[in-house]
C-alpha cells in the first residue's frame, strides 16, 4: 500500500512556507537558513492537480484556474531565530505597483523584491517563464503570498463610504491640510531667521580678530564666546535628551567661568580660556550680549599676575637646573666622603623636599627656605643650639655639596659630623631611660600583685553577678589604662588612683539605678570583686570612694550604703534621646497572667544576666530572641529599637511580623497592667530605655506553622525544646468557590 497527499482542487489564495527557521540536531537549538531561497512571480499549479474527477474538470475546463501570480512577500530580517524584525512586501492589484511595509512607514518599491536580486530563471521554472514569469531570489523571505489569476480575490474591491463618514474624512484632511500649511509656513519663517541670525553672527565671528598687536583690542572669556554662538539656535537633540529639557531653542542659566584676578583685572593663568577681539565687534557683541561678557574694568592684563606667573616659571627653569647641578656635584661628594672623614649635617626632610621638581615648601612669589629655618633647623640643632640626639632627622653630605647649598643660602651653617651630642639632651635622655626602666620594675611588681585582676579581668568577664558575692564599681577607662601600662610600661604611663565620682550625682547618691538592665550595659562601667579592689587600693591608695553592689535573694542588685538618686534618674531620663530599646517579654495564652509581681521578677532575671539580654533590632522579622532563667523556668525575651513617640500599634505590628500571628491574638502588659489602647505611645507610659514589656500571644489562631525557638542569634536550627514547639491550629476545610452561584 501506498499512502500518498492528492490535491483535487486549490483555494483562490496561496500561502507557501519557506522553512526558513530550521533545528538544528548537532547544537540542539533553533536556526535562521540564510540559504539563497528562489521563487518566480507566476507560478502554474495545473501539475500538481491529482487524477480525479473534480481535478480533471477543473484541469480541463481552464487552465487560468491553477496559474497564481505573486502578490506579496513576508521578510524575516536578522540572523537569529530567536530575534530579528519583520517586514512585508505587498502587491496592489489596483496601482500595479509594489509597496514596502516596515512598521507604520510604508514606501513605494520596486517590481522586485526588496532584498533579492534577479536572476536568470532556472530549469524548474522553464514553465513559468514561458508564462511571463520572472524569478526571484532573496535570503531573507519566509512566506510567499500567491492569488489565482484573474480571480476575484487577486483584487480587493473598495467599498466606498456613506455621505457622512465621507463629510468627516473632508473635514479631517482640510484640518491636516490647514495644519500643514502652517507648518510650512513656520518653518520657512524659522529658516529665514535662522538664515539671518547666522550671518550675522558670521559677520562678527569673520571680522573679530585684530590684524596687529598694537590694534585696539579687547579680551572676552572663550566660554562667553562659545555660548554667544549657540544662542538663538536649537540646542543639540542629544544634549536635550540628557538634561530633559522639554522645547528646542531653550535657554538656560550657564555660568561663565570668571577670568578675574585677585586685583580685579584678567587673570594671566587663563589664557588658554580667553580670546582677544576687536573693539568695533566686541561693541557689537555688547549690543545685545552684555551678560556674557566680563564686566567694566576687566579689559586689562593684570601685570602684578603676569610678573608673579613669570617669577615661577622663571623659578622652576632655575630650580631643576640647580638641583641637576647638587645631583652631579653629590655624586662626587660620595667619593670623597668614602675617602675623607669630612662631612656635614644637613635636615633629612628639607634635602628630599628640595630636590623635587615642585617642592612643597615653595610658596608662589617667595623664595625657598633655606636649611636654617624652622622646622629644618630643629632637624639638626636641639633646644640647647648642639647637636640633637637622634640621626634619624638628618643626613651626611660633603663639603662640595656645602659650597653648593651656601651658595644659594648663605645663612647656612652646618655642624661637622664629628661634632659631639648635646650633653644636657644626653643627661635627659639617660634620667629619661632611668624613670622607664623604675616603671616597668614597678609594672611588674604590681602585675604579680594584681595578678587577680589581670587574671579575672573586668573588661571580659561580661559583668555576670553572682549571689552573695560584693561587687565593687571602678571606671573601664581606669582598667583599660592600667592594662596598656602593665603591657608596654614604657610607652604608656602609670594611671592615676582610681575616681568613682562619676558614677555619683550632686546629691552624693548613685546616678545610675542597678536594678536597671542597661545601666549595668553601660560600657563606661566594670565590675570588680571587693578582693581585686582591695588590691588596686593597696598600690592606688587616694582611689575611692568605694561603691559596692550586691546580689541579693528576691531583691536582686542592691547598693550597700548608697541609694539611687531618684530626682537624677528622671531628669537625666528625660534628656535622653527619643529613641529607646524595649524589651519584650513573650508569653502563651496558657501562661500565667502578667501582675505587677512578674513583671519585677523579669527584671529582677534581667538585672541577673546582663550579657545575657538579647541585642536591639530594627529589622523586621530578625530572630534575636533569648531565654534567660528565671524562677519559674526559662524567659523569652526580645528586643527592638523603638523611639518615645512610637505606639503600641506599631510594636504589635512588629511582633506579628515575627511571630506569625494576627494583630487581634496579641494582647500588651506594662507593670501587670492590660493596655487596651493600641494609640498609646511608650512615652505616655513613662517608658524609659531599658524597660520591659509583657506580650501574651495566642497560637491557636496561627496560621499552618511550627514555632520552634532558636537557642542563638543567628538563624540556625539547634536543639529544639519540646515545650516550646506548638502545632498548627486545625481551621476551617475548604468550602469552595462562588463561581457556581454567580
Amino acid at each position: 500500500a501506498t499512502r500518498y497527499t492528492l490535491i483535487r482542487k486549490l483555494p483562490p489564495v496561496l500561502h507557501f512556507s519557506v522553512q526558513r527557521f530550521i533545528f538544528d540536531f548537532e547544537n540542539m537549538t533553533r536556526k535562521k537558513s540564510k540559504a539563497d531561497v528562489q521563487f518566480p512571480s507566476v507560478i502554474d499549479m495545473g501539475r500538481w492537480i491529482g487524477e480525479g474527477d473534480e481535478g480533471s474538470r477543473q484541469h480541463d475546463i481552464s487552465s487560468e484556474q491553477n496559474v497564481y501570480e505573486l502578490r506579496g512577500v513576508l521578510l524575516h530580517k536578522g540572523a537569529s531565530a530567536y530575534h530579528g524584525h519583520y517586514e512585508a512586501q505587498v502587491y496592489s492589484s489596483d496601482e500595479h505597483k509594489w509597496y514596502q511595509f516596515n512598521d507604520e512607514i510604508v514606501t513605494e518599491t520596486d517590481l522586485q523584491p526588496k532584498g533579492s536580486n534577479k536572476k536568470q530563471a532556472s530549469s524548474t521554472c522553464t514553465d513559468e517563464a514561458q508564462n511571463g514569469a520572472r524569478a526571484f531570489n532573496s535570503r531573507d523571505c519566509y512566506c510567499l503570498i500567491y492569488a489565482r489569476r484573474n480571480s476575484e480575490h487577486a483584487g480587493f474591491q473598495l467599498e466606498m463610504p456613506s455621505r457622512d463618514v465621507q463629510a468627516r474624512i473632508d473635514a479631517l484632511n482640510e484640518d491636516l491640510q490647514g495644519r500643514c500649511d502652517d507648518y510650512n509656513t513656520t518653518l520657512k519663517q524659522q529658516l529665514a531667521e535662522f538664515e539671518s541670525l547666522r550671518m550675522e553672527k558670521q559677520r562678527i565671528y569673520n571680522t573679530w580678530q585684530i590684524s596687529n598687536i598694537q590694534e585696539p583690542f579687547r579680551i572676552i572669556s572663550l566660554r562667553a564666546l562659545q555660548l554667544w554662538l549657540q544662542r538663538g539656535f536649537p540646542e543639540n537633540i542629544s544634549d536635550k535628551t540628557k538634561d530633559d529639557r522639554s522645547a528646542l531653542g531653550q535657554e538656560w542659566n550657564r555660568e561663565v567661568p570668571l577670568i578675574q584676578c585677585l586685583h580685579g583685572r584678567v587673570d594671566p593663568a587663563f589664557a588658554a580660556d580667553i580670546r582677544v577681539v576687536k573693539v568695533a565687534s566686541f561693541n557689537a557683541l555688547m549690543v545685545s550680549h552684555a551678560d556674557l561678557f566680563a564686566q567694566e574694568g576687566m579689559w586689562e592684563l593684570c601685570i602684578d599676575c603676569t610678573q608673579l606667573l613669570l617669577r615661577e616659571r622663571i623659578y622652576s627653569q632655575d630650580h631643576m637646573k640647580d638641583v641637576e647641578e647638587f645631583r652631579v656635584v653629590e655624586e662626587e661628594d660620595n667619593e670623597c666622603v668614602m675617602i675623607t672623614d669630612e662631612a656635614f649635617w644637613i635636615s633629612k626632610n628639607w634635602l628630599r623636599d628640595w630636590t623635587l621638581s615642585k617642592p612643597k615648601m615653595h610658596i608662589p612669589g617667595l623664595p625657598d627656605p633655606g636649611p636654617e629655618k624652622e622646622p629644618f633647623q630643629s632637624h639638626v640643632y636641639c633646644e640647647h643650639g648642639n647637636l640633637t640626639l637622634s640621626e634619624g632627622s638628618r643626613v651626611r653630605i660633603g663639603p662640595k655639596s656645602l659650597s653648593f647649598i651656601q651658595g644659594l643660602f648663605p645663612e647656612w651653617e652646618p655642624p661637622l659630623t664629628s661634632s659631639e651630642s648635646c650633653v644636657l639632651c644626653e643627661s635627659y635622655a639617660a634620667s629619661d631611660s632611668a624613670m622607664k626602666e623604675e616603671a616597668v620594675a614597678v609594672s611588674v611588681k604590681e602585675r604579680e600583685s594584681l595578678r587577680i585582676l589581670k587574671s579575672m579581668n573586668p573588661l571580659t568577664n561580661g559583668k555576670i553577678v553572682l549571689t552573695g558575692v560584693t561587687y565593687a564599681l571602678i571606671p573601664t577607662n581606669w582598667v583599660r589604662s592600667w592594662m596598656s601600662w602593665i603591657g608596654e610600661p614604657r610607652r604608656h604611663s602609670r594611671p592615676a588612683d582610681v575616681d568613682n565620682s562619676i558614677f555619683l550625682c550632686s546629691h552624693d547618691l548613685l546616678a545610675l539605678d542597678p536594678c536597671d538592665a542597661t545601666s549595668l550595659m553601660n560600657t563606661d562601667l566594670s565590675l570588680v570583686t571587693l578582693m581585686q579592689w582591695e588590691k588596686i587600693v593597696a598600690h592606688y591608695p587616694g582611689s575611692g570612694p568605694l561603691i559596692t553592689l550586691k546580689r541579693v535573694q528576691d531583691e536582686g542588685l542592691v547598693c550597700e550604703g548608697r541609694g539611687s538618686c531618684r530626682e537624677c534618674l528622671l531628669t537625666s531620663d528625660s534628656n535622653k534621646s527619643e529613641d529607646c530599646d524595649v524589651f519584650i517579654h513573650i508569653l502563651e495564652k496558657s501562661d500565667d497572667t502578667p501582675t505587677l509581681e512578674s513583671h519585677n521578677q523579669v527584671r529582677i532575671a534581667m538585672a541577673a544576666n546582663p550579657s545575657m539580654l538579647p541585642s536591639p533590632s530594627t529589622r523586621v522579622m530578625s530572630r534575636r530572641s533569648k531565654r534567660l532563667r528565671g524562677e519559674k523556668g526559662f524567659l523569652r525575651l526580645t528586643c527592638v529599637s523603638a523611639t518615645r513617640k512610637s505606639s503600641i500599634l506599631l510594636l504589635l505590628c512588629q511582633t506579628s511580623l515575627q511571630e506569625g500571628v494576627r494583630l487581634q491574638d496579641q494582647t500588651f502588659y506594662y507593670e501587670g497592667k492590660e493596655i487596651t489602647d493600641e494609640s498609646t505611645t511608650l512615652g505616655e507610659l513613662s517608658f524609659s530605655s531599658g524597660d520591659l514589656l509583657q506580650l501574651v500571644i495566642e497560637r491557636g489562631a496561627r496560621s499552618n506553622a511550627m514555632v520552634i525557638e532558636l537557642e542563638s542569634d543567628d538563624d540556625t536550627l539547634g536543639e529544639t525544646s519540646k515545650r516550646r514547639k506548638v502545632p498548627p491550629a486545625e481551621g476551617r476545610a475548604f468550602q469552595g468557590t462562588l463561581l457556581a452561584s454567580a
